[in-house]
This record gives structure tokens, sequence and C-alpha cells, in this order.
């Protein structure tokens, strides 16, 4: 067998270049998935029971649940504003605020808060979609849950 030269040995193949390249892209998915996550999460819970109140003064009001999930490590704030019917107001349980303006819920760092929400609006209001809309008060970012809001002619 003097006449047999040695057989040569790729490097570089396609097979390992069809795996680099597949690596490198699950790896640049990984880090924009990562770099682009989302640290806020809000979700509203309309009550099922009763369905709305009639108040005292001829009002309708109902009731909602708002949990905060803050994947941050530091505590913020946030800001809740609820629109969507005119005459719309709406006040947070244990808070001393009502009204239809912006209102700052604190959030623990890495924690889930939840709070109780009353929107009130004219007796006549027809069945609609309210808007709520949570919003970090540093940076900007924001989660916009949308539900709807009863009347006593449903």
């Amino acid at each position: 067998n003097e006449g047999c030269t040695p057989p040569k040995h790729k490097i570089i193949r396609a097979r390992t270049l069809l795996y680099a390249v597949v690596m490198s892209v699950i790896g640049v998915l990984m880090v924009w998935g990562l770099a682009t996550k989302s640290t806020l999460e809000a979700n509203v819970l309309k009550d099922r029971s009763p369905p709305y109140v009639l108040l005292s003064d001829g009002r309708i009001q109902n009731g909602y649940t708002l949990k905060l999930v803050n994947k941050a490590s530091e505590p913020r704030t946030m800001l809740l504003d609820v629109a969507g019917l005119e005459g719309l107001s709406f006040k947070v349980i244990g808070m001393d605020h009502e009204g239809s303006e912006t209102l700052e819920l604190p959030v623990e760092g890495f924690g889930v808060d939840r709070y109780r929400i009353l929107v009130a609006a004219e007796a006549g209001a027809p069945r609609r979609q309210i808007t709520f809309t949570v919003k970090d008060a540093e940076t900007g970012e924001a989660d916009v849950n949308i539900s709807s809001f009863r009347g006593a002619e449903q």
C-alpha cells in the first residue's frame, strides 16, 4: 500500500456549519427574548356576583379585582387609569382616593399585589367596554386590560 495516501479530514463541513448557524440563531433569540421581556403584568377580573350594585344615589357600581405582577427586583409605583364611560368614577378599597383621576399604586419588587376596584357610572349607562390602564410611573411601561361594565338593563 505504498501508493495510498491517507484520507484528508475536512475541518469545516456543511453539517458543522449548519449546526453553528442553528445554535447562533437560538442564542440570538434567547438574548432578544430576555432583553425585551416585560417586567409588568396586570390582570383585571370582573366580579361575577353580583353583576352590579345599585347605589343609594342612583348610580350603578361594578366590582373588579386588579392583580399586579412586578417582575423587577425593585419596588415600583404604578399609575392606574380607568376609562370608557361618561361620568365614570372609581375607587380602590383601602386607599384614600375616589374620582376619575389617575391613581398611584405601590407594588413590591418580585411581588404580586391585589387591589379591589369599585367603578361607578350613571344609572342609564349601557353595557360597555371599559379600559384599565396600568403604567409604570418611571419607565412608562404599560399594560392595558379591557373588561365590561354592566348596568341594570341587562
